[in-house]
């Protein structure tokens, strides 16, 4: 199963190329969050914590990647109200966030989900 769907995203921004480039400075930029996750958490910044959760979850709405919007949103609603595992809930996030980077740069290097999917069947058949 993906973490992203594509032709939502591509909806999104109106054009593929324009979509691919913007996935591709996702994946650094997801990284940087997880990076900032990890660290307020340590600190025990919430309010800090809650920004950059909140961050994750509007732009994975855009781009499409509704696991983590949703992991981001239950952070963040945690932080908020109260009542979460906070520390599984970041790691949630954190975790999700480093799958999607995974996929995202397998979709880049393919030029898109479709190619991704071709590229995995000839290797299979390369090795039978």
């Amino acid at each position: 199963p993906t973490l992203l769907d594509f032709s939502r995203g591509c909806s999104n921004f109106g054009d593929e190329s324009l979509y691919l480039a913007v996935l591709k400075s996702y994946s650094q930029q997801i990284l940087t969050s997880v990076q900032h996750l990890e660290e307020n958490w340590a600190r025990k910044d919430r309010a800090a914590l809650r920004e950059e959760a909140l961050r994750v979850q509007v732009s994975s709405s855009y781009i499409a990647a509704d696991r983590l919007k949703l992991a981001a949103s239950a952070l963040v609603t945690s932080l908020e109200v109260g009542g979460g595992n906070e520390t599984a809930l970041t790691s949630s996030v954190c975790d999700q966030a480093r799958a999607l980077c995974v996929e995202l740069r397998n979709v880049v290097a393919a030029g898109g989900p479709a190619q991704t999917v071709q590229s995995s069947k000839k290797a299979k058949a390369n090795e039978e």
